[in-house]
C-alpha cells in the first residue's frame, strides 16, 4: 500500500463523518425571484460567484447558476430583435432552475456529493429547518480531498 491510498482512504472516512456545516460557504448571494435576471447576474460577477439562491418570502425556492445565465444569453442573442435584448425584461421567475435540491447543515458531506452527482450540480442550497444558512459547492468539498 503507498502512502496516497492510505491518505485516500483517511479522507473518504473524514468525509462520511463531516458535516455539510462545516465546509459550506456561509455567505450565499440571494435574488428575490421577483427581480430582474440582470439582477442575479450582477451578484454574481460582484462576488466572484458562479450561483445564487433565489428566494420568495425569505424561503429557498430556486437557484441560478452562471451555466443557467449562458443559457439565457444565448437564448437572447438567438431570438431578440436586432438591438432588442430581452434578458433585462424578464423577472427570475422564470428562469429559475424549477427542480430545487436543498441539503441539511447537519447531512455529511458524503450525503451531498451524492445528491451533487445523482442531481449533475455543483451547487447545493444549505438549510436549516427551511431556512437558508449557507451554500456548498463542489469547490468547497474538494478543498477536503
Amino acid at each position: 500500500m503507498e502512502m496516497t491510498d492510505v491518505k485516500i482512504e483517511k479522507t473518504n472516512a473524514n468525509l462520511k463523518e463531516m458535516k455539510v456545516s462545516e465546509a459550506m460557504t456561509k455567505n450565499v448571494i440571494t435574488v428575490d425571484i421577483d427581480d430582474e435576471i440582470s439582477k442575479a447576474a450582477d451578484g454574481m460577477w460582484t462576488q466572484r460567484s458562479h450561483s445564487v439562491v433565489v428566494l420568495k418570502n425569505k424561503k429557498v425556492v430556486g437557484i441560478i447558476t452562471s451555466l443557467d445565465l449562458v443559457s439565457i444569453l444565448l437564448f437572447d442573442k438567438h431570438f431578440a430583435r436586432e438591438g432588442e435584448s430581452l434578458i433585462h425584461k424578464k423577472a427570475i421567475s422564470v428562469v429559475e432552475n424549477q427542480s430545487l435540491v436543498t441539503i441539511e447543515e447537519s447531512e455529511t458531506i458524503e450525503a451531498a456529493i451524492t445528491k451533487m452527482n445523482k442531481g449533475r450540480f455543483l451547487h447545493l442550497p444549505v438549510v436549516k429547518q427551511d431556512k437558508l444558512v449557507g451554500i456548498i459547492t463542489s469547490k468547497d468539498i474538494i478543498k477536503y480531498l
